[in-house]
């Protein structure tokens, strides 16, 4: 019986998606405070990879995976990234947990 390819995609996740998540997980060994992120995590209307406070500091981290295989063009990602930031910021001071945060930092990794 053959494999449907696209099946098996959708049960085990991408290696994308696997960086997301040890990002993540790697904010909350680090006893980050409010740790969140991933695909359907949306700050001021932006998706946002992985994010995390230290007393009144919230570090926002955009998260890239490059096949090796695949040209790079990590200067198209940075200036999108750039772009977004003002609207992500915005959402931060909406955002009930965020609310009390004075500082946001970037992290592009």
């Amino acid at each position: 019986m053959p494999v449907d390819k696209k099946a098996k995609e959708i049960e085990r996740p991408t290696r994308a998606v696997q960086f997301e998540n040890t990002t993540i997980d790697f904010l909350k060994n680090l006893k980050f405070d409010d740790v969140n992120g991933g695909g359907s995590f949306v700050i001021g209307g932006e998706q946002v990879d992985a994010v995390g406070g230290f007393k009144d500091t919230l570090l926002i981290f955009e998260c890239k995976y490059k096949n090796y295989r695949e040209k790079s063009a990590i200067r198209k990602h940075l200036k999108d990234f750039r772009g977004r930031m003002a609207f992500i910021k915005k959402g931060v001071k909406k955002d009930p947990i965020y609310s009390e945060i004075h500082k946001v930092l970037y992290g592009f990794i």
